[in-house]
């Protein structure tokens, strides 16, 4: 049964008063009118000046001009909803697009679903909302592309959460309002701390209401720090306001890197509220936490692009003695021992803390919040002031939300990378895997993120999703029981499994391939054109680190099945940042390199044992002129650069400012041209290293086990 939908006026008190005291004084109503128009055409150019920042508007279609007039107004627990706009001219079209909760799709809007200036929709019949302790429900375009979001709590039977009046910012528990104005609703008390403006993104500063329980008495504190009976008494509503500028403490904490480098003498802030309702008994609720960025939405370096916000006890990550984002006292240990130090500090401890974090889209709406432990990442940029973070939570993202496709859904933990050696610029690995998504290999899901701290701005990230079997259900559609992956030599999901990859890797080894038969049986057991897609996108790159990177490779169970299903191993590319003439490499990643003389490829037991047969050769030169002429294709590479760049530029530069300083006019420009240089002159080099290799054969430099030394 398709769900209804109802378009109705709310008739309030409040225009009632309107209408009588028109009646009685015209004069006044003159002016009002013309009051108002004026604000109208001041609000228009406000927000036609945020729209010309934000890319995510599409000019050319009404729809992107005016979804951000779009408001959630009311979402009813009986299953429906009531969309509201705010604009006060023009009616919003919804044809086509849907609606989602927690990913599934509810409701298709028809042409009929027009939205007028100042109306409501209320969509009947969507199912039980509220049913969870945070449901999303979306709206997407016809294409998928996620347009409006919003997070809304547990509800109670026929409970609404919905705004306190019309197109409010402020949210609350309250009856049903369907058909009226939402001014006419009761507030429903919960018997919980409730902040009345959910954590977001907000164009102008507001106070904030807490509520909690009668007879509780709310602290609260604005620096992170966990509240207590001792931090602010709730008395008024607080002002929310921005705080960016020279006023931060956690950006220049001592010993957040190992040679005390660059610290900034001015960075965005937002506002972090942590509070807690002490009864009269003297008994604790939960401490609830919500950040509050003003002014930052339309921000050049922050639009159409996720934000994370990590909310914390300060002393846990900068604090000498307990900090595990600090050098702190294990570092000055080991000096005191005679130590040169460089081997010991808080952050290379291991060491987990407790987090509260919150995620907002591109379009800047929460679709995540919960607690979650945190720690550094040991990788090239620990001794750095911008480091990778492990995050975990005792579940995974919210179905519905875009940060669950980056949970490891193994260990629900969720990974922050700094990109490593292309941490200045942030494009190479972004890049390479745009480039490669119509191949057979699979290339880490990675999305560009801004990161907050206690609201101190960290600079930007990068959400990696890691390969386990939900990443080969979501990239390859194969149902996760069915999946084995090995890593390193390792069956690292199923151990019982080892066999069927040892059986495999001895085969290699231990088998002349030139052999026809020999090769049909690893034809049976490998995909090896996969294979060849993987080698040959990693010689194009000019992969400094080939070999380097574990070696990450995945099969079905099942081997009866077709395409992917085929029980056959496949591979995952390995990371790819130092890669496309990136300066850290030196010569070893520039575009004439001959990738094909590297170490990881003399000591690459697969590329060695298969290359000395003939059809093997034959199927090498098919693959890498594919890559030539399809995968990197200039005019490709092109078009995917330019929308990158349009991307992350303002967000990779303000990264490398908030580490490194003001960089030059040309700064990401300049690094952009030289990975354009490099695939314009990548491909005759690597055409010709490919004929020549075409002569080897045979095995060097490798292990007994296969595994590169």
């Amino acid at each position: 049964m398709k769900p209804n939908k109802i378009i109705h006026k709310k008739f309030s008190f409040i225009d009632a008063i309107i209408a009588i005291i028109s009646l009685a004084a015209l004069a006044a109503l003159i002016f009002i009118v013309k009051y108002t128009n004026t604000q109208i055409r001041m609000e228009h150019e406000l927000l036609a000046k945020a729209k010309n920042n934000n890319q995510f508007m599409k000019s050319d279609d009404p729809l992107y001009e005016m979804i951000e007039y779009l408001v959630f107004n009311e979402i009813n627990q009986g299953g429906w909803i009531e969309l509201y706009n705010i604009d006060r001219n023009t009616g919003i079209e919804l044809s086509g697009c849907y609606i989602a909760v927690n990913g599934k799709n509810q409701y298709t809007f028809d042409d009929t679903d027009v939205i007028n200036a100042g109306e409501f929709l209320c969509i009947e019949g969507i199912g039980k909302l509220g049913s969870s302790e945070h449901d999303i429900i979306g709206i997407y375009d016809e294409n998928g592309n996620n347009l409006k979001n919003i997070m809304i709590p547990g509800l109670e039977k026929e409970e609404s959460y919905g705004c306190l009046m019309e197109g409010d910012i402020s949210y609350d528990y309250l009856t049903a309002s369907k058909g009226i104005s939402n001014s006419e609703s009761e507030r429903i008390d919960k018997d919980q701390l409730t902040f009345l403006v959910p954590g977001g993104f907000y164009d102008e500063s507001f106070d904030l209401m807490l509520t909690a329980p009668e007879g509780s008495t709310i602290y609260y504190t604005l620096d992170g720090t966990k509240p207590s009976n001792q931090s602010n008494i709730y008395t008024e509503p607080i002002l929310i306001e921005n705080k960016s500028g020279s006023n931060m403490k956690y950006a220049k904490a001592d010993g957040i890197d190992y040679i005390g480098s660059y610290r900034p003498s001015s960075i965005s802030i937002g506002m972090v509220v942590r509070a807690v309702a002490i009864d009269p008994n003297g008994i604790s609720s939960e401490v609830k936490s919500q950040s509050y960025f003003i002014g930052f939405k339309n921000a050049s370096d922050l639009k159409n692009i996720p934000v994370l916000s990590i909310t914390t006890e300060p002393d846990l990550l900068f604090d000498y003695f307990e900090g595990i984002y600090v050098t702190g006292r294990s570092h000055e240990d080991a000096l005191a021992r005679g130590e040169d130090g460089k081997e010991s500090a808080n952050y290379l401890n291991n060491w987990e803390r407790e987090v509260f974090v919150e995620y907002f889209d591109a379009q800047k709406e929460k679709t995540y919040e919960g607690m979650m432990s945190i720690r550094i990442i040991q990788d090239l940029s620990i001794s750095l002031p911008q480091k990778s973070l492990l995050l975990k939570a005792k579940g995974g993202g919210f179905p519905g939300s875009g940060l669950r496709n980056y949970f490891n859904d193994i260990s629900n933990s969720l990974t922050l990378q700094t990109n490593r050696t292309d941490n200045s610029f942030k494009i190479r690995e972004y890049l390479a895997g745009k480039l490669l998504a119509n191949t057979t290999v699979g290339t880490p899901y990675i999305m560009p993120c801004n990161v907050f701290i206690d609201g101190e701005y960290w600079g930007g990230y990068m959400l990696r999703a890691e390969y386990d079997e939900a990443y080969i259900n979501k990239r390859f559609g194969i149902d996760e029981s069915n999946v084995l992956i090995a890593k390193d030599s390792r069956i690292t999901n199923i151990p019982n499994y080892q066999q069927e990859y040892t059986e495999l890797l001895e085969f290699i080894i231990n088998n002349d391939l030139k052999d026809e038969e020999n090769y049909a049986w690893i034809e049976e057991h490998m995909d090896i054109e996969n294979y060849l897609e993987y080698f040959c996108a990693n010689m194009f790159l000019a992969n400094a680190e080939y070999g380097e990177d574990s070696l990450v490779m995945w099969r079905t169970i099942n081997e009866q099945g077709r395409g992917f299903e085929d029980g056959r191993w496949r591979f995952l590319m390995p990371r790819l940042d130092n890669s496309m003439k990136n300066e850290v490499a030196g010569k070893l990643a520039s575009s004439s390199i001959n990738t094909f003389l590297q170490t990881g490829v003399t000591e690459d037991v697969y590329f060695q044992s298969l290359i000395g047969n003939e059809k093997f050769k034959e199927l090498l030169d098919k693959v890498m002129t594919k890559m030539v002429e399809e995968c990197f294709n200039y005019e490709q590479v092109d078009k995917e650069i330019n929308m990158i760049f349009e991307q992350m530029k303002r967000m990779v530069e303000s990264s490398y400012k908030r580490y490194f300083g003001y960089p030059s006019d040309f700064f990401y420009t300049t690094e952009i041209d030289k990975i354009r240089s490099f695939f314009q002159e990548r491909s005759r080099f690597i055409l010709l290293y490919t004929e020549e290799v075409m002569s080897w054969g045979g095995i060097s430099n490798v292990r007994d086990d296969g595994i590169s030394e």
